[in-house]
């Protein structure tokens, strides 16, 4: 899947601007959220789009339940703006 980090970017704005991180964790974010769309397949578009409740439970999960060694997420968390892998897609 081709990472569109403009978008990434533009979510990145946003959580800042919403104080849901702080302006030093950016660069957390960016990789954060990549790690994201490689295992959720995240639709960038619906995620920018989301109420600001929708968007701080994505944005915040992420942060919360990535293994940022092993690059997995706990908890059984799904961002809302996951989609199903284009492998299990038929």
């Amino acid at each position: 899947m081709k990472t569109d980090y403009d978008k990434i970017g533009r979510i990145c704005v946003r959580a800042i601007a919403r104080k849901l991180i702080p302006n030093a964790r950016r660069a957390t974010l960016l990789m954060d959220l990549e790690c994201a769309c490689n295992e959720f397949n995240l639709d960038l578009d619906a995620l920018l789009a989301f109420d600001e409740l929708n968007f701080a439970h994505d944005i915040v999960g992420i942060q919360n339940h990535i293994n940022r060694k092993t690059k997995q997420f706990t908890n059984c968390f799904v961002p809302r703006a996951a989609r199903p892998n284009k492998k299990e897609e038929k």
